[in-house]
């Protein structure tokens, strides 16, 4: 039997039921491929993850789940269990308005009200924490290696003469203070967990180890909105999703379980899943944690190729390189970040941590129509041990990480030889930007937890047939970034409508 799909979708994980649930209501083909029940759904515990996802376009300040359920057609009482909730920690982008305090006494004042006194000794590594990102954020400043006085906010005072960077940092923000965060999220004296938690949602570990790295990322994303959800939200949800898919049944061919695959291929056009006698064919979705459970069904090619190695062994990554490629028009507003990226040229900034940030690629500066312009962005974060390491001798250890990145696509999916060629850093800037703008573009990359992600974006051209969703933007956040991947997927599900 040979049915065709419009979509087939690899996973029970939050984003691809988000997809496929919303692709089932508008009559897609769909062919579903759950996970078994015992995959872990993340039933215990409570998380904060930033809920304004730079990859959609039309969505921010915490809109993104009341669009993608708004799609579904889902009542308002169905979302009761999640509360809106704002971090002390305020970092705008890309106006720069940063809100931290400037020193540990004054965080120390704001949040000791709050908390029971023999909590607030156990809060010093919090405030450690907290001082050495508003350091950090002023080195950054101070480095004036990407940010433009004009741009900074008007609260804070930039002098280019002396390089130096003052002005009011308070727990007031544009959406409340620490203070309302503590009401919504129904603060309990559990206030070491609290922060543990609230910090580990951002990548970090108390009390040792806030990094530049973490650092330096915060300010690569725009924190506006925070979702509070306990994992009991996350069960309901995806119970939820899984509902309306099975509620949408006549738009669904076929079911089959995860365990039935013996077989997937890769063409140009179409992927094709063997299934006992059964193949089927369409676009296909990968979710991002499907890949390691899909190994053994790949073609030996695959399976031996770095990519197939990269999957098998899964081994915590030292090393996290993006490569981002996208335009405005389809949803990825690159420039938002280009402003707060260290440029090439940047020297190791804290030598005592041991890690560098930077990017491979000059970005854009100034004039904000460029924004709708091709961007590219690739960075790297490596271990690199202690001293200064300049930009010189790094650069190109980093294209060599770039071109092994492409060869292990290219071992993948043989027809990105349509649009990209390595040949230099230059060359590989160049064709990804021909490829960008014939609609084409390419999310990759491999998460501080070691998982890989791949994304093909295009609505100007035919999709490809491999499709993962769950690019990973945001490291550090564990599977708070899975479910932001999902958002990626509601756009990529939105764009497959419209088009």
């Amino acid at each position: 039997m040979k049915e065709r799909f419009d979509v087939m979708i690899v996973g029970s994980n939050i984003g691809g039921l988000l997809t496929g649930a919303i692709l089932a209501k508008y009559g897609f083909k769909l062919l579903w491929i759950p996970f078994p029940e015992d995959v872990p759904i993340f039933s215990k515990g409570r998380y904060l993850f930033p809920l304004e996802n730079p990859a959609i376009s039309g969505c921010g300040e915490g809109e993104i789940l009341d669009v993608a359920l708004q799609e579904l057609g889902l009542a308002q009482d169905e979302k009761r269990r999640f509360h809106r909730v704002v971090p002390p920690i305020q970092l705008i982008t890309p106006r720069y308005r940063i809100e931290l305090p400037a020193e540990r006494s004054a965080l120390a004042t704001a949040i000791a009200p709050l908390l029971s006194p023999h909590d607030r000794p156990a809060l010093e590594p919090f405030f450690e924490t907290v001082e050495r990102i508003a350091g950090f954020t002023n080195a950054l400043a101070l480095s004036g290696a990407t940010i433009p006085p004009q741009s900074l906010s008007e609260r804070l005072r930039f002098d280019k003469e002396s390089r130096s960077l003052s002005g009011k940092f308070g727990l007031e923000g544009e959406f409340g203070s620490f203070e309302e965060l503590v009401r919504a999220s129904h603060f309990r004296p559990e206030t070491v967990r609290f922060l543990e938690m609230f910090l580990t949602a951002w990548g970090y570990r108390l009390p040792k180890e806030s990094s530049a790295y973490t650092a330096a990322h915060l300010l690569s994303i725009p924190m506006r909105g925070f979702y509070y959800i306990e994992g009991g939200d996350l069960v309901f949800l995806r119970k939820l999703l899984e509902g309306r898919i099975r509620a949408l049944r006549g738009q669904i061919e076929m079911e089959i379980p995860f365990e039935r695959i013996e077989k997937i291929e890769f063409s140009r056009k179409e992927a094709r899943i063997q299934a006992g006698e059964k193949d089927f064919a369409g676009r296909l979705l990968l979710w991002n944690t499907a890949l390691p459970r899909l190994l053994p069904f790949l073609p030996e090619k695959v399976r031996r190729s770095r990519f197939g190695e990269k999957i098998e062994n899964l081994d915590p990554a030292l090393l996290r390189f993006t490569l981002l490629v996208g335009m405005r028009s389809q949803g990825i507003p690159v420039g938002m970040w280009h402003r707060i990226l260290l440029q090439a040229n940047a020297p190791l900034l804290d030598p005592a941590l041991g890690t560098l940030y930077l990017t491979l690629h000059p970005l854009l500066e100034g004039e904000e129509e460029r924004d709708e312009k091709i961007v590219i962005l690739a960075t790297a974060f490596l271990p690199l041990g202690k001293g200064k390491i300049v930009a010189e001798e790094i650069a190109p250890k980093l294209e060599r990480i770039a071109k092994g990145i492409l060869d292990v696509l290219h071992d993948v999916i043989p027809f990105l030889d349509d649009f990209i060629e390595v040949e230099s850093t230059e060359a590989s800037v160049r064709h990804f930007s021909e490829g960008a703008e014939r609609g084409q573009g390419i999310v990759f990359s491999t998460s501080t937890v070691g998982r890989l992600g791949l994304s093909c974006f295009s609505n100007r051209t035919p999709l490809q047939s491999l499709l993962v969703t769950g690019p990973e933007i945001f490291p550090g956040l564990g599977f708070e970034g899975e479910i932001l991947a999902g958002w990626n997927a509601t756009r990529f599900a939105v764009d497959l409508i419209k088009h």
